[in-house]
């Protein structure tokens, strides 16, 4: 049995990635270069938070692994050059107080 882990991850929305930082810098770029903003991006493609976009960017640790690949796909960057630059799968929960 073959399990394809492209498809299983991406398709998953708890997971985060991490990834080198010259390669998120270098999709900024290119953002910035296409859309000129990250707010522009933001605006017309995932229409998320702009905080949290940003946060991701500059700030967090992990991005979340299919928003990721969402962008790369956008920017012409293929998921296997994606893989090739996480260096962590991180499977986030999110968990309530009940009180």
């Amino acid at each position: 049995m073959k399990i394809n882990t492209y498809n299983f991850l991406i398709n998953n929305n708890i997971i985060h990635v991490k990834v080198d930082k010259p390669f998120l810098r270098e999709i900024k770029r290119k953002i910035i270069q296409k859309y000129s903003s990250l707010r522009e991006f933001n605006l017309q493609k995932l229409k998320i938070c702009y905080g949290t976009l940003k946060l991701e960017f500059n700030k967090n640790k992990y991005f979340k692994f299919n928003r990721l690949v969402r962008i790369a796909k956008d920017l012409g960057i293929s998921k296997e050059e994606v893989f090739s630059h996480i260096k962590v799968f991180l499977r986030r929960v999110q968990t309530r107080v009940e009180n």
